[in-house]
């Protein structure tokens, strides 16, 4: 896979996962995400240590 197909395939990975944050936009997702680290680990399938 070429370097663009690798980037646009990563962003439409991004704009999928974004959709999923109850957020009237994906600008307040982010944040959402920005402030709870947790919830974004999660979303991605990174599960935490304690």
């Amino acid at each position: 896979m070429a370097a663009p197909q690798a980037l646009a395939t990563l962003r439409n990975a991004m704009i999928y996962l974004l959709a999923t944050v109850p957020a009237r936009t994906r600008p307040e997702a982010l944040e959402q995400l920005q402030l709870h680290p947790e919830r974004a680990q999660k979303l991605i399938g990174i599960s935490q240590r304690e």
